[in-house]
């Protein structure tokens, strides 16, 4: 029991994670750090080999290089810094090639997260009363270029695919 405890950390920082970015549009510090930490018990007491780790670790190192280029505004300005965090952790977590899988499903929820923001800034500007009882929408309404929480889009797709990474198949396993 006490040897699974660190697989309950991914999912509930996740869920943690796209809470805040909800709420705020801020994905703490404090969640990726300690899923960064939790990974490094986890792995440890997974008995996995090191070339696993070596997957592992350049999937994250990978992932931040990449997540600093897409955040950087000289150049795109496309991630916040709380997001690139959390794929950076996330891609820890899962590994290569899973860390892919996870992307594809990231990405799509993105798409459809971006959807709804679109359908609900419509409905703010073709139905203006719905916005004095749902303040939400009448603070997205408002805004020319909202941001959108991706943190919820990189939760939903790490999560899914993460019952099928080495690590949590090599916990659960034993």
């Amino acid at each position: 029991m006490l040897v699974s405890l660190p697989l309950y950390v991914f999912p509930l920082c996740m869920l943690a994670a796209a809470i805040s970015d909800i709420r705020k549009y801020i994905i703490p510090n404090s969640i990726s750090v300690a899923l960064i930490a939790a990974f490094a018990i986890a792995f440890a007491l997974s008995g996995l080999g090191w070339d696993v780790l070596l997957n592992h670790l350049l999937a994250g190192f990978g992932m931040l290089v990449i997540g600093l280029i897409m955040w950087h505004p000289d150049y795109t300005g496309y991630l916040g810094g709380g997001d690139v965090k959390l794929l950076t952790a996330a891609a820890f977590w899962l590994g290569w090639p899973l860390f892919g899988h996870a992307l594809v499903y990231i990405t799509l929820c993105g798409g459809l997260l971006a959807i709804g923001f679109l359908v609900a800034r419509l409905i703010v500007r073709w139905y203006p009363r719905i916005s004095l009882t749902i303040k939400p929408l009448a603070k997205l309404a408002a805004t020319e270029k909202p941001a959108l929480p991706y943190g919820v889009a990189i939760a939903v797709g790490a999560v899914y695919v993460f019952p099928q990474s080495s690590l949590f198949q090599a916990i659960v396993g034993s």
